[in-house]
């Protein structure tokens, strides 16, 4: 059976088609590779051993006579003491997606793509807060492909650890509020002049 020209052109363009598609899949594959090769090993790290926290010295009547910080004043708080007023607003504001995806949010990540490539700046973010720790946490923060798809990675690898509640009681314990305030603890006694 003999195949017409115009068939045989057809066949050999998909042909191309396949072997630039799979050649691609293969590249992103070994770099995918890689990149997750030289990632931190999650299961061996608490999430907050390298955020500084403040000292805080007693007396023997309870009451407090000094702290003591160096550039970062941060008291961890567990996430049942910050109430959930706050906590559903944080999640509102950064990540209204939090609670249905698993790390990363393609769909924020479109959106933001729409209109930063409108605006011809960026202008907008699609970071979830599990990104945002991982940034604040894990990466140098420049702002190269290569850091945003670490981030991605380690996202997805943090929320197959741990749960929803652990990753945003870090994220309120470790985020800058301005003013030398890292956490919530820290920034409602800046701010307000009262604990969290």
């Amino acid at each position: 059976m003999r195949v017409s020209g115009r068939l045989a052109t057809i066949l050999k363009f998909i042909a191309a088609g396949l072997a630039v598609l799979l050649l691609a899949v293969l590249s992103l594959s070994v770099y995918l590779y890689r990149v997750s090769s030289s990632l931190q090993d999650l299961s061996e790290q608490s999430l907050l051993t390298s955020s500084a926290q403040t000292s805080i010295v007693y007396a023997a009547d309870g009451t407090e006579i000094a702290q003591w910080h160096g550039e970062e004043d941060r008291t961890v708080v567990p996430l049942k003491e910050i109430p959930k007023s706050l906590r559903d607003a944080v999640v509102a504001i950064e990540d209204e997606r939090f609670y249905t995806h698993n790390g990363v949010d393609t769909q924020a990540i479109i959106r933001a793509l729409k209109t930063n490539t409108a605006k011809g700046s960026v202008s907008q973010g699609g970071s979830t807060i599990t990104q945002q720790l991982v940034k604040l946490l894990f990466t140098d923060g420049e702002r190269t492909i290569s850091r945003k798809v670490k981030e991605a990675l380690l996202a997805y690898e943090l929320e197959s650890r741990t749960d929803k509640d652990q990753v945003l009681e870090t994220y309120l314990n470790t985020v800058y509020f301005g003013r030398g305030a890292y956490g919530v603890e820290s920034a409602a006694q800046h701010y307000f002049g009262r604990s969290v």
